[in-house]
């Protein structure tokens, strides 16, 4: 049966959507470790990049599988010996105006 961690949308610069982001940075940077004997065993069935019809990522969540990606892209890319890309900006442009009013860890 598929599981969805989900989150109320709190307002950008609130201190709700600073725990929630703090939240999201902590579980996403520590998916491999999960992932480890010593852990459920459906932490290896855990799928972030999967899209769910109808709802939309939470910004921190995105832009980590974002930067994932970009990361990954780039390790393939140095593997082939071609120069590597360099990754996208982030789509939420209202984060860096905001982060001059909250602390938000990006993990990266």
């Amino acid at each position: 049966m598929p599981t969805v961690l989900a989150a109320y949308n709190w307002a950008l610069g609130s201190n709700r959507y600073y725990r929630v982001a703090r939240l999201t940075n902590y579980l996403h940077g520590r998916l491999d470790r999960l992932r480890t004997p010593g852990f459920h065993p459906k932490w290896k069935d855990v799928t972030i990049t999967a899209q769910v019809p109808d709802m939309i990522r939470f910004p921190t969540a995105e832009q980590w599988v974002r930067r994932q990606q970009a990361k990954a892209q780039t390790e393939t890319t140095a593997a082939e010996g071609a120069s590597p890309v360099q990754p996208a900006r982030d789509d939420v442009a209202g984060q860096r105006q905001a982060g001059r009013r909250m602390r938000v860890d990006t993990g990266g």
